[in-house]
């Protein structure tokens, strides 16, 4: 099968991300970003806006609280070093 511009073949997908790899550390992380935001769909957008939403309101209520941003992160980079 030829490939067309809506669907480019083996050889263009591979020259595309051998191209996207040599891009600078910046323009990687924004095509990543861009590339992740085209596969969320807008039902998953919209639920993860509604926990937050819902999440906001219950700490204003004083039903649960805050958690250091510093805390948070230490946790985070070190569940990314077990990966």
């Amino acid at each position: 099968m030829p490939a067309n511009d809506d669907h480019p073949g083996k050889d263009d997908k591979k020259a595309v991300i051998e191209a996207a790899l040599r891009l600078p550390r910046k323009h990687r992380q924004d095509l990543f970003d861009k590339l992740l935001m085209s596969l969320i769909d807008s039902e998953v957008i919209r639920a993860g806006a509604e926990l937050a939403h819902r999440r906001m309101q219950a700490y204003r209520r004083g039903e649960t609280e805050g958690k250091p941003a510093r805390k948070v992160l230490e946790a985070i980079g070190r569940k990314a070093k077990e990966i």
